[in-house]
């Protein structure tokens, strides 16, 4: 999600208020680094403000751990 966003990591790193070699890191999951759900929600909701392709992947990948799809 956060690559097909308009300026990638760096992008939205910014828009969410943290460095993006940090983002980067959580998006990897280096170890040391989480992503968290509010961030990972985030995330989501500036994308399907953007209209990205992948917007609702988080969602998605969510649902269909919960079987909900």
């Amino acid at each position: 999600m956060v690559r097909d966003y308009p300026g990638g990591v760096e992008a939205v790193a910014l828009r969410l208020g943290k460095p993006w070699q940090t983002l980067d890191k959580e998006l990897r999951a280096a170890p040391g680094y989480k992503l968290g759900i509010r961030e990972a929600c985030a995330i989501g909701q500036l994308c399907a403000e953007a209209g990205t392709p992948s917007a609702a992947a988080y969602a998605t990948s969510v649902a269909s751990h919960c079987r909900w799809t």
